[in-house]
C-alpha cells in the first residue's frame, strides 16, 4: 500500500510584543503591537514548527498603519508639535517690493458700479425688452 504524506510551507503572522510608542500616522502617544510573520513547516496541513522570519513590524492599534520597527526608538517629540518656533513675519518669504500697502490700482478695484448700468425695471437686462421682472 502506498502512503500519502502532504507537507509544506505557510506563512503565519503573530504578536511578539505589545506597548505604548509615538505614532507618525496618528501624531500621538498610542497603543501598538509588535507582529512576526513566520514561514511554518507544515505537515499534513498542521504548523509544526517555525522555519525563518518573513517580515517584522509595528501596528499602531488606532490608525492600523504599519511602520519598521526603528519607529520605537523615535520617542516623542518636544512639546508644541516639535516644529521649532513660528517664522517671523508670516513665513511667506520675504515682502514684495514697491511698498506693497498702497491704494488699490484704479479701474478694477471695489468703488460703486459705473453708472448707467444695472438691471432694474425699464432697464433691460439679460432677456432685454425693458419690462423689468
Amino acid at each position: 500500500m502506498l502512503g500519502l504524506i502532504i507537507w509544506g510551507t505557510r506563512g503565519q503572522e503573530n504578536v511578539a510584543g505589545q506597548g505604548q510608542f509615538w505614532c507618525p500616522g496618528c501624531s500621538q502617544s498610542v497603543p501598538y503591537v509588535h507582529k512576526k510573520i513566520q514561514r511554518y513547516f507544515t505537515l499534513y496541513f498542521i504548523p509544526l514548527f517555525p522555519t525563518s522570519t518573513v517580515a517584522e513590524f509595528i501596528e499602531c492599534q488606532y490608525c492600523r498603519g504599519k511602520f519598521q520597527l526603528g519607529v520605537l526608538q523615535m520617542g516623542m517629540p518636544p512639546q508644541g508639535g516639535g516644529y521649532g518656533p513660528p517664522p517671523q513675519g508670516g513665513g511667506y518669504g520675504p515682502p514684495p517690493q514697491g511698498g506693497g500697502s498702497g491704494p488699490p490700482p484704479q479701474g478694477g478695484g471695489y468703488g460703486p458700479p459705473p453708472q448707467g448700468g444695472g438691471y432694474g425695471p425699464g432697464q433691460g437686462g439679460p432677456q432685454g425688452g425693458g419690462s423689468g421682472w
